[in-house]
């Protein structure tokens, strides 16, 4: 995730602007296709099937106002999907978020665990010629460990505690070597930052004196590499790089035109002026553009979710918790608040993670099994009132609960609404309480609310330490529902050391089963996003989020 410290208000803040803040993208996606979204649309599959590959071309990208030419530098998600043509890391993420070797032919384990051995692939050239060595690596892996830049990048090197050293192999300037104190279990993941060429960026003082020099123009191994740069003019251009180690790609050139908002975008992509556009806000109807574009869905990290106090008499019971998973009807909520553009989800993994469980998907809208749960529970409704009632040690207490937010976020006050008119049909009184974000933090933070409709922008790597595990439960930290369990403590604490892949699929997937059992939060959906590409544009294979060119080598262009 962009990165987390374990502070409170510093992690729940950041978390909550990643969520809301999106890069120069517009909108969102088509239609929900449950758990189908490396397939084309129903458009697309009416369409012809597509010409032979061919070579040439440009393609035109829109592009935000840079706000530096430096990858580690930029806090822009559009400019991180930029310098994802230029730039690659040690490994990179395949259709299902699971590391491959990019820039490493192989890698070993050792000392059970301890020790990680990164063998580079030879002769790798940057754009200046210079051959990438594990100097390079070691440099920007250093640059990152600093903190100093607040890179999107660092996470997982910054501030951990367990890596104790990096260096280059003392027989082999081609292998690195990294030293924990304890496995962890996203070392892969650590290592898919992009690599800079050492000789030119030299240190993290001089990049940050140099952040927003655009004379300063980037440098590093990718399929592409900066030909012009003409920022008067508003463009960038980009040529193949014939000393790629990869499959050369059938695309000459891409054209990166310069726009100052959304709505230039927009209006560029349907003139025709470019050739794609990336569209993330959840208030978007992507159909609306052209009725000829083709659209890919994908996920982001976004992740809303209903949390509960566990503290209280009422919401403490996993019986009412259950009844109010089943009770809502969350496609519901997803069409007519975020015009299709989330899936349903009920663990805080996406489902196009190669840790999620398929299994873990229960909670779909099943009213007369709510009623149910409730009715074994003891909660009716003698007085015909519409809101069900127990007695407690000779006191009656109705099922009813207040539903907390902050109110900057216009979309979950709709969504609160829904809710309370879902929990209605089944018995349950539900009132809304929206507070400005400052005080939404600080009344999490002392656990004075019933319930709340919150959401986490979560790392690629599903981290669910936290959020759920007994040690995050206190001041400054995030497991402010007060969840305490053992057992899922037990799991977690295995799953942190454990590096082996099916290993980890394993304990991950009885994770998940512990969730859905024990229901902590009602894990509402992840928003998704979509990539719009023009029909001349062939080729494109399961985006993903902060990597929407991940197969260039592949794309072609036919006019």
């Amino acid at each position: 995730m962009i990165y987390i410290k374990r502070k409170f208000a510093l992690t729940v803040l950041v978390l909550y602007l990643a969520s809301v803040m999106m890069g120069c993208g517009l909108g969102k996606t088509p239609d929900p296709l449950e758990h189908n979204l490396d397939g084309e649309t129903e458009r697309e599959e009416e369409q012809k099937e597509e010409p032979v590959p061919r070579r040439g071309g440009e393609l035109i990208i829109p592009i935000p106002p840079p706000d530096t030419f430096n990858p580690l530098l930029t806090r822009s998600r559009d400019m991180i999907n930029f310098f994802g043509l230029i730039f690659e890391g040690l490994f990179e993420y395949d259709q299902n978020m699971k590391p491959q070797p990019c820039l490493v032919e192989s890698w070993e384990v050792e000392e059970e665990g301890k020790l990680w051995r990164f063998h580079l692939r030879k002769n790798i050239r940057f754009h200046d010629g210079s051959i990438l060595t594990g100097e390079d690596v070691v440099f920007t892996f250093i640059a990152l460990q600093q903190g100093n830049m607040d890179s999107f990048f660092q996470k997982g090197i910054y501030d951990n505690s367990k890596i104790l050293k990096i260096e280059v192999d003392l027989f082999d300037v081609y292998t690195v070597n990294v030293y924990l104190s304890t496995p962890i279990n996203n070392m892969l993941d650590i290592m898919t930052f992009p690599v800079l060429p050492k000789k030119i960026y030299q240190s993290d003082t001089l990049m940050l004196e140099r952040k927003e020099d655009m004379s300063f123009l980037p440098i590093g191994t990718g399929p592409y590499k900066v030909d012009e740069v003409m920022l008067e003019e508003r463009w960038i251009r980009l040529v193949r790089n014939y000393d790629w180690w990869g499959k050369q790609p059938y695309i000459d050139s891409i054209l990166a035109r310069i726009y100052q908002d959304e709505m230039q975008i927009r209006q560029a992509f349907r003139s025709g002026e470019i050739d794609l556009i990336d569209i993330t806000s959840a208030i978007t109807n992507p159909y609306s553009l052209d009725e000829d574009t083709k659209s890919y869905r994908y996920l982001t990290r976004n992740y809303e979710f209903l949390a509960f106090n566990l503290e209280h008499p009422i919401l403490g019971d996993v019986a009412v918790r259950k009844a109010i998973a089943y009770a809502l009807q969350r496609k519901d909520i997803i069409f007519k608040v975020y015009l299709n553009n989330a899936e349903t989800i009920d663990v805080p993994i996406p489902s196009d993670s190669w840790l999620y469980d398929a299994s873990s998907r229960i909670y779909d809208f099943e009213q007369e099994k709510a009623v149910k749960l409730l009715e074994e529970a003891g909660w009716f409704d003698p007085d015909g009132d519409g809101i069900r009632s127990k007695v407690f040690d000779s006191q009656t207490a109705e099922l009813k609960f207040t539903i907390l937010t902050n109110g900057e976020n216009s979309i979950r006050k709709d969504v609160i609404e829904l809710i309370a008119q879902q929990l209605q049909q089944i018995g349950i009184g539900v009132e809304s309480r929206i507070v400005p974000w400052e005080e939404f933090e600080t009344i999490l933070k002392d656990g004075d609310f019933e319930a709340a409709l919150t959401g986490y922008y979560l790392d690629i790597f599903p981290d669910l330490e936290f959020m759920f595990h007994s040690g995050a439960i206190g001041e400054g930290l995030n497991n402010f529902m007060r969840y305490h369990d053992e057992e899922l403590d037990r799991l977690i604490d295995e799953a942190s050391q454990t590096y082996e892949d099916n290993r980890l699929v394993e304990i991950y997937s009885r994770i998940q089963r512990r969730l859905v059992d024990q229901l902590p939060v009602v894990s509402l959906y992840f928003q998704t996003a979509s990539l719009l590409i023009s029909n001349r544009v062939y080729g494109v294979e399961a985006p993903r989020e902060h990597n929407i060119f991940r197969n260039i080598e592949e794309w072609y262009l036919y006019p």
